[in-house]
């Protein structure tokens, strides 16, 4: 059997100075300064200040529906069409006693930080209008990409 699924990419925020600001999901906010799509369409616009956030996701990949979820083979983060941020979940090693992603400074404390969600790296936001592109691809080349429009001031 082929692995046609592709992955999953929920649960998105961004953790700034000033607080943590959901993306997706059932935290995301639904007010006047901004609106937040179904999960058909991914499309998020949302008003932020400009400044540095460390990106959160929750990333999961199924070889068939409704079995074990596994992380993905590896994760792209891009703003504005510039790659940030790339995780490969490819190989892990253990460096002082601790699993960390082969050739990344990425332990599991930090990786797994935030309860239920990946680190995917630290993004710059300045201001004007951004686009910040999550994509997540597994082993068999099947890949889910999530786009959110962000407002900068």
């Amino acid at each position: 059997m082929s692995d046609t699924i592709k992955p999953t990419i929920q649960d998105v925020v961004l953790a700034g100075k000033t607080g943590v600001l959901a993306l997706s999901g059932t935290a995301a906010p639904r007010d006047a300064d901004g609106y937040v799509y179904t999960r058909k369409r991914t499309r998020v616009h949302r008003r932020v200040t400009q400044g540095t956030y460390r990106l959160y996701a929750a990333v999961a990949d199924v070889l068939e529906h409704g079995t074990q979820t596994f992380t993905p083979f590896q994760v792209h983060v891009v703003v504005n069409g510039s790659e940030v941020s790339a995780v490969s979940f490819e190989l892990i090693v253990a460096k002082d006693s601790q699993a960390c992603l082969s050739g990344s400074l990425l332990n599991e404390r930090l990786l797994y930080e935030m309860k239920g969600r990946v680190f995917l790296g630290s993004v710059v936001l300045t201001r004007g209008t951004a686009e910040l592109a999550i994509s997540a691809r597994d082993i068999s080349g099947n890949e889910r990409t999530e786009v959110f429009f962000l407002q900068v001031e």
